[in-house]
């Protein structure tokens, strides 16, 4: 083999093995998740956003304590983008909500905007298993 030959080879091989770490895996989102946000004119309410993993990606039910949204309403365009999680949903009066959410680890944290534009922090935390 000559030495061009098996620099390649090394180089290739070098790469190959720096791939991995590159395409990190999507984030386990998996089980329920609570928080709280505060809404204009409503004050603080808590939310679950429950996340179930299946076959074609995940599917998540959201509900609130001040039954803005109907219980457990079906999140709409999930999508998982390295560490963000994003999706809109229908409230009660048939308004939508959109979500942008960054995952670290057992917490997610980000924002929702209603239709309308009004627009507040959410930061939930994934529920220990007992």
């Amino acid at each position: 083999m000559t030495r061009v030959v098996r620099l390649g080879l090394a180089l290739s091989l070098a790469f190959a093995c720096m791939l991995p770490a590159a395409s990190a895996e999507a984030p386990d989102l998996e089980g329920t998740w609570i928080g709280k946000t505060d809404v204009p004119d409503v004050g603080s309410i808590d939310v679950v956003l429950t996340l179930k993993r299946g076959e074609a990606g995940y599917t998540a039910a959201i509900s609130d304590s001040a039954s803005l949204i109907a219980p457990d309403t079906a999140a709409r365009e999930l999508k998982v983008d390295g560490d963000t999680l994003s999706f809109w949903f229908p409230l009660a009066d048939g308004a939508t909500v959109s979500m942008q959410l960054k995952v670290s680890g057992d917490t997610l944290s980000g924002s929702w905007q209603h239709q309308e534009g009004q627009t507040g922090a959410l930061y939930l935390e994934r529920k220990k298993e007992k």
